[in-house]
């Protein structure tokens, strides 16, 4: 009887411990599986060009659940912009008035925002509106001159006109288009997160799987 009472302690014991180890690797492999799945929405944010910021409205939420069945969630703090470039969503201007697209002679970025039309005009004077037949409106800048090297000639790109001598303000000046004036225009699918939850979903039994070989 004590050498039944002893196997069965021991057998008892072992069971225990392999319940906890499989728990265990459930909740891990899980908790990994939910952790990839936000790196790799974070990832594509970054990769689109939309900037590490916006990559962390990504966040993740994992439940224990008692260990023998955890789960994991993860949502977008910024749903409407998520769904927007996942979706490739067509953008209307507002009440008719023009969505306004900065061109490549616009600052990225004033007041560490990006840049608008508005802050342009705060920091680098006034805008003016140039309709075009059969292609977009532009807003131009007038207050501008062709900047050149000393010591090369090459062209350097466009600076502020600052001087107050109207025959030196006009010299050199040149029209510059600083954003492009469109009424819609369709966002490009930057985002597949229906794409990135069904492999991290599909992976989840594997990463548990080695884990559990591990322990």
């Amino acid at each position: 009887m004590k050498l039944i009472t002893q196997i069965g302690n021991t057998i008892s014991s072992d069971f225990r411990r392999e319940r906890k180890t499989i728990i265990n690797s459930i909740r891990l492999g899980t908790k990994e599986g939910t952790d990839g799945l936000k790196n790799e929405l974070q990832s594509q944010i970054v990769k689109a060009g939309m900037g590490t910021q916006l990559s962390k409205s990504w966040q993740r939420k994992f439940y224990e659940n008692n260990g023998s069945n955890p789960a994991g969630f993860v949502y977008s703090k910024a749903p409407d912009i998520a769904r927007a470039f996942d979706e490739g969503m067509l953008i209307r201007a507002k009440n008719k008035i023009w969505l306004a697209y900065p061109t490549e002679n616009a600052p990225p970025r004033l007041e560490n925002r990006r840049i608008t039309p508005a802050l342009f005009v705060k920091h680098n004077g006034p805008l003016r509106f140039v309709p075009r037949d059969g292609q977009s409106a532009l807003l131009v800048t007038d207050n501008y001159r062709s900047s050149y090297s000393r010591k090369t000639g090459d062209f350097k790109g466009f600076r502020k006109i600052r001087a107050k001598n109207p025959a030196n303000v006009r010299k050199g000046r040149v029209t510059i288009a600083m954003f492009v004036l469109v009424r819609q225009a369709k966002l490009p699918k930057t985002l597949n997160v229906e794409s990135a939850a069904s492999k991290w979903g599909a992976a989840i039994p594997k990463l548990i799987h080695n884990i559990y070989m591990k322990s």
